[in-house]
Formats: C-alpha cells, sequence, structure tokens
C-alpha cells in the first residue's frame, strides 16, 4: 500500500534536419515515504528537473530545476523566446521556501529567499522577494485561484527603483522610484 514505483523512460524530438535531437530521460523511484522524479535532457541547452518527496501523509519536498537555455520548440511546443532558470524550492506540505533566477527575452528576475503558502486554493506570499536590473522589488498577500470567490490581495513595493529614460535627449534623467502599490480585487 506504500505506492512501490520505479519507472525509467526517455523520448528523443529532432526539430530541424542535421541539428542535434532534444532529449529527455524520466526517473521516478519510491514509495510513498521516500519518491524522487528526475528528468534530465538537453532543450537544446541541459535541462535538468527534481522533485524528491519524503515523510509520506505531510511530506517534506524538494524541487530543483535549471537550464541555461530552454526552448520550448525543442519539445515540439510553440516557439517562444528562450528561458534560462536555476530555481530551488523546498518545504513541507502546502509551506515553501523559493530562490533562484529566471531569465527570458532579456529580463532577469533573481529570486532572493522567500516564502509562499499554499492553503485550500489560496497562495499567500510571505513576502516574494524580486531583485530586478532596476532594483528590488518585494510582493505581498493572497491570490484565491479557486472556490466560488476568486480574489487577490497584493501589495508590492520597492525601496528603490532607478527607471532609466527611454530617450538619450540632454536633460533626461533616471527616476528612483520608492513606494508600495496596492491592488486587490475579483478574478
Amino acid at each position: 500500500q506504500d505506492f512501490d514505483t520505479d519507472l525509467r523512460g526517455s523520448w528523443r524530438y529532432t526539430t530541424t534536419p542535421g541539428a542535434p535531437p532534444a532529449s529527455l530521460a524520466l526517473r521516478a523511484k519510491g514509495d510513498f515515504n521516500a519518491f524522487t522524479l528526475s528528468v534530465d535532457g538537453n532543450a537544446p541547452a541541459p535541462l535538468r528537473l527534481r522533485l524528491v518527496l519524503k515523510d509520506g501523509r505531510l511530506p517534506n519536498w524538494t524541487f530543483d530545476a535549471s537550464s541555461e537555455q530552454f526552448l520550448s520548440e525543442s519539445l515540439g511546443l510553440p516557439a517562444d523566446a528562450p528561458w534560462a532558470f536555476d530555481v530551488h524550492a523546498s518545504g513541507q506540505g502546502g509551506r515553501a521556501q523559493l530562490r533562484g533566477r529566471v531569465v527570458r527575452d532579456g529580463l532577469a528576475v533573481g529570486i532572493e529567499p522567500s516564502r509562499l503558502r499554499l492553503d485550500a486554493g489560496v497562495i499567500t506570499l510571505e513576502p516574494l522577494l524580486l531583485t530586478l536590473a532596476q532594483g528590488p522589488l518585494r510582493v505581498d498577500g493572497t491570490l484565491a485561484m479557486e472556490g466560488e470567490d476568486p480574489r487577490f490581495d497584493v501589495r508590492v513595493g520597492s525601496t528603490g527603483l532607478r527607471l532609466q529614460p527611454a530617450t538619450t535627449a540632454p536633460g533626461a534623467e533616471t527616476v528612483i522610484a520608492r513606494g508600495e502599490l496596492k491592488i486587490a480585487g475579483r478574478w
């Protein structure tokens, strides 16, 4: 009754003749009390995803994902801008600690050590701390995604975002933005 599992699989996909194929190797091993799911491959750069669950009923878990260049079209999906990411999360049940970085289309977002919680369809940011090229950003609040009353109540703030002028005209200056924005409503 512990759902003992040992599953392996592999997949290769060629999008362009002569180009190296994308490849994924899947491994799922363990049982209800200790389970590891891993995906390793190339799409086109090395791609690594790892989920480890321990302690069954209210599991302790870790999740790691990384790639220096992930192209969705490598896996036969619609073309999109390249992604790079290195994300690490751990937690127990619906509580998570998160850190890492995500880059897409020239936008780099650092995720400083942050806490999130998922409980009964409600995500609580406790807070989510982000680093942009322009400066730090703090996001906290709740997002209720399910049920009869989906809603959001979020605060976004910064101690100093450096906003560069969109023009090179003489006299254009960098703006330093500080403050907090509260956003609330229903989906």
